[in-house]
């Protein structure tokens, strides 16, 4: 944030992202106990916007929420903030994880794991899958042009990266896919945060 401890709207909106971010590695812990046999390890947050799940609603509401915010947060930052690359790819790409990742998959519930594929749950797959995608782009974008924090924002989208791997290898009930989901989106938010944080002027 400036030196000079004043907020801009940008930096408001970052912290708001900031938020938001915990918010979304938060809500599964809060969820989880209310529904029978949910596993941390090896259960997503989409797994909780099941239309069998006893807090699909919830779930499904704060997904939809979750997006709307980031989204409104994302206006004040203009894709200057993003430079020296082009701005308006990292802005939109993140708008992108906010559309897909966000509202669109809390309109469209999961299937639960060894179902019939419905409509539904291919929508919520394409548009959560999509989202990741442009999340991951956005901080791979920043990390490899930052003139600030470059080694632990490349470390970061790393992991990230491998965490999203992992995940799509995760099909079997067993796979650990809450885990490398929760690699994902912790690495993809602390790469984003720590390249959005402007450093303190001397």
């Amino acid at each position: 944030m400036p030196g000079s401890g004043k907020f801009s709207p940008s930096d408001y909106a970052v912290m708001t992202l900031m938020a938001l971010s915990l918010c979304d590695l938060a809500i599964p812990y809060a969820l989880g106990p209310f529904y029978p046999g949910f596993s941390h390890l090896h259960d997503t947050l989409s797994t909780l916007t099941a239309k069998t799940s006893p807090v699909q609603s919830l779930a499904s509401a704060w997904l939809i929420l979750y997006g709307i915010l980031w989204a409104i947060a994302l206006l004040p930052l203009r894709p200057a903030r993003f430079a020296p690359i082009r701005g308006w790819m990292v802005w939109g790409a993140l708008l992108v994880w906010a559309l897909g990742g966000g509202v669109l998959a809390g309109l469209f519930p999961e299937d639960l794991p060894g179902h019939a594929e419905t409509l539904s749950g291919k929508l919520h797959g394409i548009s959560a899958g999509l989202g990741s995608l442009a999340l991951l782009f956005a901080i791979t974008g920043l990390s490899l042009r930052a003139q600030h924090r470059r080694a632990a924002l490349i470390a970061l989208t790393a992991l990230a990266w491998i965490g999203f791997a992992l995940f799509l290898g995760s099909k079997a009930p067993q796979s650990f896919a809450g885990l490398w989901q929760k690699t994902l989106l912790a690495a993809a938010y602390a790469a984003l945060c720590l390249a959005l944080i402007r450093p303190r002027r001397p």
